[in-house]
């Protein structure tokens, strides 16, 4: 029964205080302690129950999430604000079907409006566009979130004029000036409209404009380039002793080896992928935080690299698998599997210490193309897409990537390879990738988990993908064109 008012629970402000900060800052472990304490003595608080779902998630842990989430439910009068955020829990743990039925449900039985928003949020991922649209006309006032959905929607469906007007809306309503990230969102998507209109100019000029308008003030961008030097050095320390070592660990008789395909974000992994698993017959997991998280609760993204000892690599393996059937019960280690994540690019000196017989497949495009790509598409903040914001920033990452990437390329090729994404547009085969017999299945299902573009990257590839950057060429700074022209 969904209700308006619930009353608050009795546990200590200093407890409460304690783990609300450490969720908001990401520290999972110190997260998940605290609301374990919290839910002993509010077993029954429907927000609190939320708020422990979502340490649980941060710390992948999706299934311990789930049954907080269930028992959320549960409950008893929950308000219509805690049944929206109990369908936000189970989407960002991967049930985007149950955050539909959560919403449809309480749609149906209240008529609350503020259902409407993250219901055709929902929808619009899972491809019912028509019935996500349908409900537009519930709102009296549209919000610029409810804009962004209408503009998204009429994009996938090619009615650009439409699109463009909602985009509009979405980033100079009323509302705007209270909600950065979606007119940030509308402001890029108003960019790739005009772009796929053949305005290239305009397309640049919107980009840039919204970009410069929701860059963060000068302490935040000091903090969070901090925060991203500092995790960069550390990934080009794990190189260096992955250098210094010679070689990887033996691996033991049978031990598993999945393939991870990685590279810069936006290179084509989610394109690449998709088409690798359809004709290996693998099981894909698209972007799962299961190796991040196996290395942080086994407490081994605190070792340094040539401090890994057997046991310690066999905790991770074992915590990465078990992390994965959250997503798949029937994962099975002996059966290699496709992790794709980008985000694991720079962290490849600890995936094959600790997978030694697996394979790393790098999906490499042409930087100005990535560089595209990057300024074009919203990305939630974090200290890494902050990098994304101006050409200058972006090259920076591009150059890290490129030299990480040749560098293990050179010295590991038993285990890593590459594949040229132009190639893979132009031919339809990842041939030239040479992956181990090994990885050929039998059956797979498509995807275990769902990343924010993979829907995209099941339709097809087009060959307007490929050397985009031909018609921003009169608008990239000179110093970066010519950086990667004359060395593509």
């Amino acid at each position: 029964m969904i209700s308006h008012q619930q009353s608050a629970p009795r546990v200590p402000d200093k407890l409460l205080r304690k783990a609300r900060s450490a969720l908001d800052g990401r520290h999972k472990r110190q997260a998940v302690t605290a609301y374990r304490e919290i839910i002993k003595l509010a077993p029954r608080s429907a927000p609190l129950l939320v708020e422990a779902a979502r340490a649980h998630t941060l710390n992948g842990d999706r299934d311990k999430s789930r049954a907080l989430l269930i028992d959320a439910l549960a409950s008893g009068n929950i308000t219509v604000e805690i049944a929206v955020r109990i369908a936000s829990g189970f989407f960002m743990a991967g049930d985007h079907q149950v955050a539909y039925e959560v919403l449809r449900d309480g749609w149906q039985k209240t008529r609350s409006v503020e259902f409407v928003i993250p219901l055709m949020e929902v929808l619009e991922r899972l491809g019912k566009l028509e019935e996500a649209l349908a409900l537009l006309v519930e709102l009296k006032s549209p919000s610029p979130r409810a804009r962004l959905i209408e503009g998204l929607i009429a994009t996938r469906q090619k009615d650009f004029s439409r699109a463009l007007m909602a985009f509009s809306l979405a980033r100079t309503g009323g509302l705007a000036s209270s909600d950065g990230l979606t007119a940030l969102r509308a402001g890029l998507e108003e960019a790739k409209c005009h772009e796929k209109l053949g305005d290239y100019a305009k397309a640049w000029s919107a980009m840039s404009a919204i970009r410069a308008q929701q860059f963060p003030p000068p302490a935040v961008a000091r903090d969070s380039d901090r925060q991203y030097a500092t995790k960069t050095q550390a990934c080009l320390r794990d190189l260096d002793c992955l250098f210094k070592q010679g070689r990887l660990t033996g691996p033991a008789s049978g031990e598993a080896s999945p393939l991870l395909v990685t590279g810069h974000p936006r290179s084509g992994t989610s394109v690449v992928t998709v088409a690798i698993c359809r004709a290996l017959n693998r099981t894909q997991y698209d972007e799962p935080d299961a190796f991040l998280n196996a290395l942080e609760r086994q407490r081994a993204d605190q070792i340094a690299l040539n401090q890994f000892d057997g046991a310690t690599r066999e905790a991770v393996r074992a915590d990465y698998f078990d992390l994965l059937r959250q997503f798949d019960p029937e994962t099975d280690p002996q059966f290699p599997l496709v992790d794709k994540n980008p985000v694991l690019e720079l962290r490849v000196p600890r995936w094959l210490t600790i997978f030694p017989a697996s394979t790393v497949l790098f999906v490499q495009r042409h930087p100005l193309d990535i560089m595209l790509s990057c300024l074009f598409t919203y990305l939630p903040p974090n200290p890494i897409s902050l990098q994304y914001y101006t050409p200058e920033r972006n090259a920076a990452t591009i150059e890290t990537s490129r030299h990480f990437q040749n560098q293990l390329l050179e010295h590991f090729p038993g285990n890593c390879t590459a594949i040229r994404y132009e190639d893979f547009i132009r031919d339809g085969s990842f041939k030239g990738a040479n992956l181990p017999d090994r990885y050929q299945g039998a059956k797979a299902k498509e995807t275990t988990l769902y990343s924010p573009n993979y829907s995209q990257a099941k339709e097809s590839a087009h060959a307007r993908s490929v050397r985009r950057y031909e018609n921003y060429l009169p608008y990239f700074p000179p110093q970066i064109t010519k950086r990667f022209l004359s060395n593509a």
